[in-house]
């Protein structure tokens, strides 16, 4: 019963835990210490169908904190006995909690091997490694952890690991200095994690901040440990800790949630008529038009392939909780019954459409702490920190869920009082005395208002209207007070002594200070009364505090008697209302075309293209702020329009500002106007068209009184490019090279598809050289400060890499210009020159203070942009999760490569596996004929079956069909259910299933295909099982691991008709690799048909997935105080591996040495170790070097993990 659970959580272990006694303890003794926890047991085996009565006990036990409760609690981690759900485990072992600081080599000798096991889950293996950190483990263990990161086959427990790890070694928290500084160290031992902190990988996220003056701090911590099965986490939770005086209020407050498939209640309750089995899709499906529909054809592929459900159906189990002080204070479980208890959303309308009245009021300790000090006197004296909080909120709420939709927000009044009382007190049997001083505060903002939004109508619109106050207010109040007080103690007592208080005037009336002495308070004053009709009143006193205080001690910055107020009360000036308005208009526009560019006096020409777009799209916003029943109207308006071209690479914006005159403040009105143009270069189909391309943007910024002027202008023009560097680069790199032969793309169309192209070049668009020019005319001074101010900052912190030069300058009056490159090899250095009227400087090889994530790049969208939607859908789909396929490989949406083969039938590249009463979809793919390399795309869903076909070698001669009839590119269908477009650049074939989040895009030759991370373990196909973990992609329909490849491919092959199975698939090596080099490194290999059949059966176990192939690197042998360097690149073992295989016979090589000390010698070691393109300075250096020598050296074909 519920009662009985909020009864036992409570108690607190103060009460229950041993202590350090004599054996006749009466506070807690050995027996009912065992009774405790003999009861708790035993409602843990009574109730082994009832998961929340075995949680309640597992969190009553972790309450307690008995030592002798560990043996017992390990039989249920383990599962020695009996086996117990996952989510009692992991309870089971968060039970361990009080014991960390008492037993933490007992805590860390039960879960670390459960950490260590491959056999156990990832989230058993999660809570395990969360409860060894926070015992804060010696650095051995650290480093038997951070070692576990090499060959950790789990990216969820590899992420969660690293995350903690790296966050919590960046804490600024004093308690925790060591431990980070262990971490650190231990760091250093293990491999970084790309991915840590991307959204759907388990991870630990810390922020902390302490004041070493005032000796205070606070730490937020998150953690999420998500499944590979499921989206939603199976475990999360929040954590507050504190730091007040040098004492530490570790999970101060904690709240979290804990399930096991509590997200196919959600989902039901969301996508289901009723609580019940039975979907709207059921219902469709059973129709009598449906038998013959494209359900029919997918639950027939189910059949076919003999699909076994991905996920087990199992019953939903789940609680919410909050801790107070690391005390469970708070359990709800989240049953299937708590779920039908929520309001239906007809019910939440009605509610809100009635009108919600409330007033909630909430007092809470959010810290309390108190220690006692010994004294030389025999007086012990007393500190203590208390911070109550009292608030409430009260008002109305009515939602009219009608066009245009409003929300009134009627006499909302939040309000908050809070104080921070500092109490030090000396004690005796007689007398006690002491300091208190109390800092209280208090907010109050009532509020009026109403939000009007039209999402209906032409012009959609948002209307935000708030009514001020009509009687006095105060919206802040601010006290401190500090005093002495004496206790008496009279005996014989009756009652608790009355303390006698007296507050403190200090007689340094120096320190005083009256805010109405500050100018600026007077000025803000006179403008709040101007602008919004409201008369403003700050007023307060406040005593300065010595800035040196003693150490460790108690720091009250504001000891003094203190007041602030700041209150407000109506004039005859308040208006009735003051609105914010914001209405906008998307439309087609007019032919839209690239503008006039050029750099004035830049020293390098810019190239770009000029070209122009048919048709075009415009968006118009319209701002408005302004004032209701005043005598007089106060309005500022601004408009903007956007105009850009489909493919959004050429943008063109407009925008003018506008404030109307407000009496003694602005006497006439005030315009800016500011002009902008932007474009991109058309997108790159191949690596020959990659160079002279620019992205140009031009900003111009005018203004004036009554309208925009030219004399007060500033304009800037950018320009980003490719640097030389970086074209170097490319024409050194192999990939370069092998997609840039026309005559072998003409020859052999698939290798140059735009499809297949779109990876490698997507690597190397990023441009990082930039070029711009500033002009400007009647600036502010208070602009040219701030803009001196800051290159001044910029010139200190990079002295010692800047040169300046302020003579024989010949640099016109109002232009600055400026370059900009970043170093292409590692993008964490950069060359900056900078040219205004009255001096040069030039930064060379300085650091960027953040690493360069997202430069100016030329990629091409996803899809056309036809509305707001479309754009954000080009910001999150570059991040979906994606699978490629071609005729020779296959990447999988976890990222895993391997070689495969197709033939002229149907091959499943992704399908939904969860529900064969409810198949969603099915992505298909085959050749048209076994000789062919072009290929048929056939998309199944519930209500269509697309097929996109080639009708000729060309890219663009793609035709679509939709249940057997053709649609042309002018009816291509835009709808909830498919939307199918051509790419105009590359003329791919984009069909989106927006109910499934499916993306398929299509060439003719290869396919990519990307799904929504909701998706995952939900899916099945050549494109691997879909869970963010490479280790377990090759899963039949039927849900069994295999590891022949040939055999996976086979299985999800569609024989239908006189087609038959690739007849190339005896060439796939059963035991091939998962992962291997690049297809422009491995071209042979695919052309090699004879490949040896070593059937040994790999059994993929640690050692095998632990191999890789050897790197081309140069060789680099140590002679002394020379370094040597052969002159062309060999296979060579990547770092942290060895060579476990070598070629027949060894090769000659020749050598070429420096002196060790030579200024270049680590610079050009570095790149030698770890990159595979060396730059023509190092080939011109070593040319140059007089010692050379020839010898053989061994080249290995296989390199294993350390």
């Amino acid at each position: 019963p519920s009662e009985e659970r909020l009864a036992l959580l409570p108690r607190p272990t103060s009460d229950i835990r041993p202590r350090r006694q004599s054996p006749n303890n009466h506070l807690c003794p050995q027996e009912l210490q065992n009774q405790l926890i003999e009861k708790m047991f035993e409602m843990i085996e009574e109730h082994s169908e009832k998961y929340e009565e075995q949680i309640l006990a597992l969190k009553t036990l972790g309450n307690m904190g008995i030592p002798k409760s560990v043996m017992r609690l390990e039989q249920i981690i383990r599962q020695t006995e009996k086996t117990y759900p996952q989510i009692v485990r992991i309870e089971a072992i968060i039970a361990l909690r009080q014991l960390r600081e008492n037993v933490p080599q007992k805590v860390q000798q039960i879960l670390m091997p459960l950490f260590m096991s491959k056999y156990e889950t990832n989230e058993i293996r999660m809570a395990a490694v969360y409860q060894i950190f926070q015992t804060q483990p010696s650095r051995p263990v650290l480093d038997q952890v951070a070692r576990k990161l090499f060959s950790e086959r789990s990216l969820q427990v590899a992420s969660f690991v690293y995350s903690f790890m790296n966050s919590m070694a960046n804490t600024t928290n004093p308690c925790e200095m060591k431990f980070a500084k262990d971490l650190q160290l231990s760091l250093r031992h293990g491999r970084k994690i790309g991915g840590a902190y991307l959204p759907h990988y388990s991870k630990y996220i810390h922020a902390s901040t302490y004041s070493q003056k005032f000796r205070m701090g606070a730490d937020l911590s998150m953690m999420s440990m998500i499944s590979n099965r499921t989206f939603m986490p199976k475990f999360a939770q929040f954590n507050l800790h504190t730091t007040a005086l040098g004492f530490w209020s570790k999970y101060l407050v904690s709240v979290g949630v804990s399930q096991e498939n509590v997200e196919s209640l959600f989902s039901r309750y969301l996508r289901r008529t009723e609580f019940s089995d039975i979907s709207l899709d059921d219902i469709l499906a059973r129709s009598p038009k449906a038998q013959n529909s494209p359900v029919k054809e997918l639950k027939k592929l189910w059949q076919k392939l003999e699909t076994v459900a991905r996920q087990i159906p199992q019953g939903p189990k789940g609680f919410a909780f909050l801790k107070l002080k690391d005390q469970e204070f708070f359990m709800a479980p989240i049953t299937e019954q708590t779920i039908r208890q929520l309001p239906s959303l007809n019910q939440i309308k009605r509610l809100f459409q009635e009108g919600t009245h409330f007033n909630l009021h909430k007092a809470a300790s959010l810290h309390e702490i108190e220690y006692k000090i010994p004294t030389a006197i025999g007086m012990p004296m007393i500190v203590s920190v208390q911070i109550p909080m009292v608030a409430q909120i009260s008002g109305q709420v009515r939602v009219d869920m009608k066009n245009p939709f409003k929300v009134h927000f009627n006499n909302i009044k939040p309000s908050m009082a809070s104080a921070v009382i500092t109490r030090v007190t000396v004690w005796n049997k007689v007398v006690s005395s002491g300091l208190k001083v109390v800092a209280a505060g208090k907010v109050c903002t009532p509020i009026n208002g109403k939000i009007v939004l039209d999402i209906q109508s032409r012009q959609p619109s948002l209307r935000i209207s708030m009514e001020p106050q009509q009687k006095e207010v105060e919206f802040l109040k601010l006290v401190t007070r500090p005093a002495t007080f004496t206790r008496t103690f009279r005996f014989p007592l009756t009652s608790y002594p009355k303390a006698q208080y007296k507050t403190i005037v200090g007689e340094e009336w120096n320190r005083v200070r009256n805010v109405r002495d500050l100018q600026t308070v007077h000025k803000m004053e006179s403008m709040v009364e101007k602008v919004l009709g409201q008369q403003l009143r700050i007023e307060g006193l406040w005593h300065r505090t010595p800035v040196n205080a003693p150490t460790y001690l108690p720091v009250c910055p504001f000891s003094g008697p203190n007041h602030f107020l700041i209150r407000s009360k109506p004039t005859q000036e308040q208006p009735k209302e003051y609105v914010l308005k914001i209405s906008g208009e998307m439309k087609k526009g007019q032919q839209i075309r690239s503008e006039e560019f050029e750099m004035e006096q830049s020293e390098e020409e810019i190239k770009y293209e000029s070209y122009e777009h048919q048709k075009s799209f415009e968006t118009i916003v319209k701002t408005e702020l302004y004032t209701k029943g005043s005598q007089e109207e106060k309005k500022a308006e601004m408009e903007t329009k956007i105009q850009f071209s489909p493919n959004f690479r050429i943008v063109k914006a407009s925008s003018k500002m506008e404030i109307k005159p407000i009496r003694q403040l602005i006497p006439r009105k005030v315009q800016a106007c500011v002009e902008a143009f932007a474009q991109y270069p058309k997108a790159p189909k191949n690596f020959a068209e990659l160079t002279n391309k620019a992205v140009v943007a031009q900003l111009k910024t005018t203004w004036g009184v009554e309208e925009c002027k030219e004399q007060n202008k500033v304009e800037l023009k950018l320009a980003a490019k490719h640097s030389e560097q970086q074209e170097q680069q490319l024409s050194e790199e192999p990939e370069y090279q092998y997609y840039s032969n026309q005559e072998e793309c003409e020859q052999e169309p698939e290798r140059c598809s735009p499809l297949q192209l779109q990876e490698p070049l997507r690597k190397v668009q990023d441009l990082l050289e930039y070029h711009l020019v500033a002009k400007y005319e009647n600036l502010s001074p208070i602009l040219k400060n701030a803009t001196q101010s800051a290159f001044r900052a910029l010139k200190t912190y990079y002295y010692w890499n800047s040169e300046q030069i302020n003579f024989d300058l010949q640099n016109p009056e109002g232009l600055i210009r400026a370059q900009f490159s970043v170093d292409a090899r590692s993008q964490q250095f950069f060359n900056l020159t900078v040219k205004t009227p009255v001096e040069n400087v030039t930064f060379t090889d300085a650091r960027l203070p953040l690493p360069v994530y997202f430069p100016v790049n030329m990629r091409r969208s996803f899809q056309e942009i036809r509305s707001p939607a479309d754009f954000l859908e080009n910001i999150l789909t570059p991040v979906l999760p994606v699978c490629r396929v071609n005729n020779r490989r296959v990447q999988t949406f976890d990222d895993v490569e391997f070689r495969a083969a197709l033939s002229d039938c149907w091959t499943v590249l992704s399908k939904d596996c969860d529900d064969e009463s409810n198949p969603t979809y099915a992505v298909l793919l085959k050749k048209l004929s076994e000789e062919s390399q072009q290929k048929a795309l056939k998309i199944v869903t519930r209500k269509h079956t697309i097929v996109v076909l080639p009708e000729s070698r060309e890219y663009d001669s793609l035709k679509v069909k939709i249940n057997g009839k053709q649609i042309q590119e002018q009816k291509f269908p835009q709808n909830q259910h498919v939307q199918i477009q051509k790419s105009e650049e590359t003329q791919e074939i984009q069909i989106q299933l927006p109910q499934t989040g499916v993306r398929v895009s299509f060439d003719g030759y290869s396919v990519k295909v990307q799904l929504s991370p909701m998706m995952a373990s939900q899916q099945c196909g050549v494109c691997g099982h879909f869970d963010f973990d490479g280790q377990d992609e090759f899963r039949s329909p039927k849900n069994e691991q295999l590891t022949d490849r040939r055999q996976f491919i086979r299985s999800y092959t569609v024989k239908e008709g006189k087609c038959s199975f690739p007849k190339t698939l005896d060439s796939v090596d059963s035991s091939e690799e998962l992962s291997f080099q690049p297809e422009w490194q491995q071209e042979e290999r695919y052309q090699d048909s004879e490949v040896e059949q070593s059937s040994e059966q790999d059994q993929f176990d640690e050692e095998r997935r632990s191999e890789m192939r050897p790197v081309q690197r140069l060789q680099v042998e140590e002679e002394g105080r020379k370094l040597c360097f052969s002159q062309e690149k060999t296979p060579v073992c990547p770092r942290d591996t060895f060579a476990v295989r070598y070629e027949s016979e060894e090769k000659e090589l020749q050598f070429r040495c420096i002196d060790r000390y030579h200024h270049q010698a680590h610079r050009f070691l570095n790149i030698a170790r770890e990159e595979s393109v060396i730059p023509s300075e190092m080939k011109e250096q070593l040319n140059q070097a007089e010692e050379a020598y020839t010898t053989r050296v061994s080249v290995p074909t296989l390199c294993r993990r350390n």
